[in-house]
């Protein structure tokens, strides 16, 4: 596993993030809003689709994973390279149905994780240095699995155009316009759903569509697009 830079903020335990609350309606910041709301889009799918495993990459300190843990009979994996974060995962929101494994997602990954109903992909691609074996690795895993998968996205909508972010986030880190992002998904996946806040426009087809209706209509901040993608392309 790759060490992080001496001053990455992802190196002091007080720098990492645990929401005063799990649900959204008791949610008081924008950055909590938006944070527990695609978890919650996630678990509206999850029931939705029935999907009984679930993979969290990039879980960091596991309340996520915990939101769709709720959700009886289902099985969730949280992935994350920062051992920190997973020790706060561990004690936070410890759950017989997670299981939780450091990974980093910049290496070759294939056959350490195992196949899921349902893929997370929150703020991950953006912050890789090698995106598109990320996104290979896991196309080729959808591929395996026989059932139905789908795999959701979700980016923040402040982009107007693809750039590399300076400050705080990891050395690299992109963000990508909707457009960008989709058009970057397409290549891997041969169904990719969006949906754009800023616009409110829904894709036909998205799952969890109601629960993003219920988003809008319910006066929280949030400022983020979903992305929902299924049946991969092979290579």
């Amino acid at each position: 596993m790759d060490v992080f830079p001496p001053h990455d903020p992802r190196n002091n335990p007080k720098a990492l993030w645990v929401p005063d609350t799990l649900e959204l309606d008791t949610a008081t910041d924008k950055k909590t809003s938006d944070a527990l709301a695609r978890y919650w889009w996630a678990w509206y799918v999850a029931r939705e689709a029935k999907c009984l495993f679930v993979n969290d990459f990039g879980c960091g300190t596991g309340y996520g994973s915990r939101i769709l843990a709720e959700l009886p009979g289902r099985e969730v994996r949280g992935y994350d390279i920062n051992a920190l974060a997973l020790e706060v995962a561990k004690q936070e929101y410890p759950h017989e149905k997670i299981n939780w494994h450091r990974m980093n997602f910049d290496e070759d990954w294939q056959g350490l994780v195992e196949p899921a109903d349902l893929h997370l992909v929150f703020d991950v691609v953006e912050e890789l240095r090698h995106r598109d074996l990320f996104l290979m690795s896991l196309a080729d895993l959808i591929a395996a699995h026989r059932g139905e998968t789908w795999v959701l996205f979700s980016l923040q909508c402040d982009y107007d155009q693809q750039r590399t972010i300076r400050g705080p986030r990891p050395p690299l880190a992109v963000g990508y316009s909707l457009t960008d992002f989709t058009r970057l998904l397409r290549r891997f996946f041969s169904v990719v759903i969006a949906y754009d806040s800023k616009l409110n426009h829904l894709d036909p087809g998205l799952p969890g569509v109601a629960f993003l209706n219920k988003l809008n209509v319910s006066g929280l901040q949030f400022g983020r697009n979903y992305v929902a993608c299924r049946e991969s392309i092979k290579f």
